[in-house]
């Protein structure tokens, strides 16, 4: 019986490790690579946002790519939305082509165009994409081109990755002071999930035990 019980803590260290792992890999495929939400217990829903946004790779001249994304305010307050776009791939050393500054993006918010030019230049600070009451919804239409005539053999095999978070603000979230800091400093408001953590923890712990409890019989 006295043999059982640091088999048993370690048995149950072991397996807390493995729901600690099994939460946090849970949490990390919670969004594509592409896409990054940002307030979600502020009501922000965007569907669907599991999907790749674009697949920017072996694009050839005049071809043509379109994401559509569905945001919604399931709160029960407004919020203002903010988004902004980051480069995740590697930047192209001097002289090199780079298709990031090549392809072509128009973006759209329901009827509104939000933005027509160079992918490279859209959203590279927070910009706001307007308040959404509760409940309501918004349509965003993004259309990359790789136009044909401007671009030569030279970007043949280039790829690009870009991420795309979006942002939203309660007005609890806002401070009183009008000097707060402009959402285009591209501060994101940190979360801190400790679930997996005390996993870890725990596991940790319980397998030291049945360890040491082990050592001390053996001796």
């Amino acid at each position: 019986m006295k043999g059982i019980l640091p088999k048993t803590i370690l048995l149950l260290g072991m397996i807390s490790l493995i729901i600690g792992n099994v939460v946090s890999y849970g949490k990390s495929i919670s969004h594509a690579e592409d896409l990054v939400l940002v307030g979600k217990e502020a009501g922000l829903e965007v569907i669907p946002e599991s999907a790749k946004l674009f697949d920017l790779t072996n694009m050839n001249p005049g071809d043509t790519y379109e994401a559509n994304l569905l945001i919604e305010n399931k709160y029960t307050a407004p919020f203002e939305l903010f988004m902004r776009t980051e480069r995740m791939s590697e930047v192209p050393k001097e002289g090199e082509a780079d298709l990031f500054k090549q392809l072509l993006l128009t973006v759209y918010l329901g009827d509104s165009q939000v933005y027509s030019g160079s992918m490279m230049d859209f959203a590279t600070t927070n910009i706001s994409l307007g308040s959404f009451s509760q409940n309501d919804t918004q349509k965003l239409r993004a259309v990359v081109h790789l136009p044909g005539p401007e671009t030569g053999n030279e970007f043949q095999g280039k790829t690009v990755d870009v991420k795309w978070i979006f942002i939203a603000q309660t007005e609890e979230e806002k401070p009183d002071d009008p000097q707060r800091p402009d959402p285009g400093d591209g501060v994101i408001p940190k979360t801190r999930d400790t679930t997996p953590m005390a996993f870890y923890v725990i596991g940790s712990l319980l397998s030291g035990l049945g360890i040491l409890i082990n050592r001390k019989k053996m001796k």
